[in-house]
């Protein structure tokens, strides 16, 4: 992007910003001021059959539909959206600024004194080191209110995904201390990323209207009204503030009745999240009538999913109204989209998987967010033949499919067919690289769902091809792969809702076969270290955003059951890959975070020694970003991979942008070294001929190049970053 087009951009930041403060300024004392009084009128609160009509007026005001026309009419009537163009997605102009990223799960993070994520991201130290290692962007997520008021208790949320309402959370803090957070962000010449409201969201405030038939309330989610005449099938739910979600049977006979559908498409999909119907108990709406609910709900009936499509729009505007808070009001930069449970949410159609309403909303928001100035990311994982239409004209980045869990996998079990399988079908399929996000895991453990595969196997069965068969016989063998280094004994690593529950770091420990990482010597720790940065670099060497979690900068191990309870019956085993940690060296005296969870063991020190500390993975891995932003290796184009013989080893051609040359990047999974030949004969016509290959890490350990063939060594767990000169 041009200088001048930049500093467009950033200006129309600053008065979108400016605008909306001196327009909402005027309101924000009054604002705290009834929040308050509500928060205390709700604690002295007994519930009746009947909401009370005061507490019916509060909840409005603090629900996102109600603080969702505040927000329209700030742009409403404005030039504000036709500043920037609208389409096509733009993923360069990101790029060029902020390609390299840090992922903070605010719920695991120490901070010093308890003050909140928000003030221990605010130190002049922490960007200092962030801005010495090549980072640019730091993406925080959930940051939004969360929980329940649907029993009146307000009840918080311990991961803060079930968001309720726009403000921030107590786990993060108030708005001034991520005012100061930004100043230091823009000091830095950073940016900030924040996720938008989800797409299935907690029991607040909107959905108590909405089972109460206040006004338009009911048109914001997935939700039908059963006739009275069916109550007795649905399930006995014990009080009105309870949902219980229905068996099989419950769902059949409601969709012989015509209550709902019979299927859906996405129930035919897995993707680790536990989805249906629930129903609400019986309850006193606003009018008087008593009703009874069916919604729609996503992993729990706690997630409620809202309704896209709803003529009144209420769900849109909710969404629209997060947008111009995170762009405006608060000058992010990145919006992350959780629309995962608007996939396939349609009556189920003999045609093809059509992925609705998630791709319309996909596409309505990205469209809304660049007109505001900013950029979205898609976080869903989604089969690589979707993410050409979602990218179209929506979202200008999605979550890498391509590379997770397939370098992870990689990394666990040695054996790289299936990371090679996923990128030669990206090239199959055209997707263009840069438009992923190259994330490592963070608090959700490491997915194993592998929708491409399963879309492979199940939406292409019917052709008979090879490539189905294919690919249902690698999921089922990487399946096993995964279970067996896993284990099945007490130490074992869970395996829950498709997701393998362990860091990074234990990842690591997995593929050394250590399952129970308490006490580690210290040549194990060294090569738990190779492997950890192994996996981070071969994601960073890559076109598209590189999107490092806190976790791994700090090798953050498994939190282990002592840590949070007394007996191991008592354990959540979801809590493992949540473990806390600090980023900073003033977080040392810590050992559990505002929100309850307990410190867990790391593998490195704080990210503000790393960074000055000779070979450490912040320090290393810093010379690489520094090199990956100065190349533009963001914006390269991958023109595809080169064959490797070994069994773990992988290596992949990327065209630079800008006439740079072409660079490749090659790594091996295996426990074991190998020499590769790399023949570059397939590419002679788009690269010419090769005359000097460069090692970027080590330019004395060059590759040595016979014609168009280099010769690489590498060792256990290496990998290599060449650039390649040309003519």
């Amino acid at each position: 992007m041009p200088a001048n087009s930049q500093y467009i951009k950033n200006s129309i930041l600053l008065l979108l910003i400016l605008l909306i403060t001196l327009i909402s300024v005027s309101c924000s004392s009054k604002k705290k001021n009834k929040e308050q009084d509500g928060a205390n009128y709700s604690a002295s609160f007994n519930p009746l059959s009947r909401a009370d009509p005061g507490y019916v007026q509060y909840l409005e005001k603090l629900s996102m539909l109600g603080q969702s026309v505040e927000m329209a009419r700030i742009v409403s009537g404005s030039n504000l959206s036709w500043r920037t163009p609208a389409s096509p997605p733009d993923p360069d102009g990101l790029l060029k600024i902020a390609d390299n990223w840090i992922n903070i799960h605010p719920y695991s993070l120490l901070s010093d004194g308890g003050k909140g994520t928000f003030s221990e991201l605010s130190s002049p130290q922490l960007w200092s080191a962030m801005h010495s290692a090549g980072f640019r962007g730091l993406f925080i997520a959930p940051t939004s209110t969360a929980g329940s008021v649907w029993a009146y208790d307000q009840k918080k949320s311990p991961t803060g995904d079930d968001v309720i309402q726009y403000t921030f959370s107590d786990v993060v803090g108030k708005e001034e201390s991520y005012r100061r957070m930004l100043a230091q962000a823009n000091k830095n010449q950073a940016l900030l990323g924040l996720d938008m409201i989800p797409a299935a969201t907690g029991l607040g405030p909107d959905f108590f209207l909405a089972a109460r038939w206040h006004k338009d309330y009911a048109g914001v989610y997935s939700m039908v009204e059963v006739d009275k005449a069916y109550w007795d099938l649905l399930p006995t739910v014990e009080s009105q503030w309870k949902g219980k979600a229905l068996d099989s049977t419950q769902i059949q006979k409601l969709s012989e009745k015509g209550v709902i559908p019979f299927a859906l498409e996405q129930d035919g999909e897995i993707t680790g999240a536990d989805r249906g119907w629930a129903a609400t108990g019986l309850i006193n709406g606003i009018d008087g009538a008593n009703r009874r609910w069916l919604y729609r709900y996503y992993y729990s009936p706690e997630h409620v999913v809202i309704n896209w499509e709803d003529p009144s729009a209420t769900a849109k505007r909710i969404l629209s109204g997060s947008a111009v808070r995170e762009v405006g009001m608060l000058g992010a930069a990145l919006l992350g989209l959780n629309l995962e449970p608007l996939q396939g949410l349609e009556p189920e159609a003999s045609t093809a998987y059509s992925g609705e309403p998630a791709l319309s909303a996909a596409t309505s928001i990205g469209r809304e967010v660049r007109r505001y100035g900013g950029w979205t990311f898609l976080r869903d994982e989604l089969p690589l033949s979707h993410i050409a239409s979602f990218t179209a004209d929506g979202p200008d980045f999605i979550y890498n499919s391509v590379l997770s869990p397939a370098t992870e996998h990689a990394l666990l079990s040695g054996d790289a067919t299936l990371l090679r399988f996923m990128i030669d079908e990206a090239l199959r399929l055209n997707i263009n690289f840069k438009h992923l996000v190259n994330t490592t895991p963070n608090n959700n453990g490491i997915s194993y769902s592998m929708p491409h595969l399963l879309d492979l196997a199940n939406h292409n069965a019917q052709s008979g091809n090879e490539q189905s068969s294919k690919a249902e016989s690698l999921r089922a063998e990487v399946i096993s792969q995964m279970k067996e280094k896993a284990g099945d004994g007490q130490d074992r690593v869970p395996f829950k809702n498709e997701r393998l529950l362990t860091t990074s770091a234990g990842l690591a420990l997995l593929a050394l076969d250590i399952r129970n990482p308490e006490e580690l010597k210290p040549e194990i720790k060294k090569e738990a270290e190779k492997g950890l940065f192994l996996m981070n670099f071969f994601k960073a060497m890559q076109p598209g955003i590189f999107m490092v979690s806190g976790q791994d900068l700090v090798g953050a191990l498994p939190l282990h059951w002592q840590a949070m309870v007394d007996h191991v019956e008592e354990w959540d085993e979801g809590y493992a890959t949540r473990g806390a940690y600090g980023l900073l060296r003033t977080s040392g005296s810590l050992f559990v975070t505002k929100n309850g969870i307990a410190r867990t063991k790391t593998l490195f020190s704080s990210i503000d020694e790393q960074v000055y500390t000779q070979g450490s993975m912040v320090n290393r891995l810093g010379g690489f970003l520094k090199v990956r932003s100065n190349l533009g290796l963001a914006r390269a184009e991958t023109l595809g991979r080169i064959e490797t013989k070994g069994e773990g080893s992988v290596a992949v051609l990327h065209k630079l942008p800008d006439n740079g040359g072409y660079f490749i990047t090659i790594a091996n999974f295996s426990r074991t070294g190998t020499n590769e030949t790399l023949n570059l004969s397939p590419f002679k016509e788009q690269i010419g001929s090769i005359i000097k290959a460069e090692n970027i890490e080590d330019n004395t350990k060059n590759p040595s190049v016979n014609g168009s063939q280099l010769n690489v060594s590498l060792g256990a767990w290496q990998g290599m970053a060449i650039l390649l000169k040309t003519k």
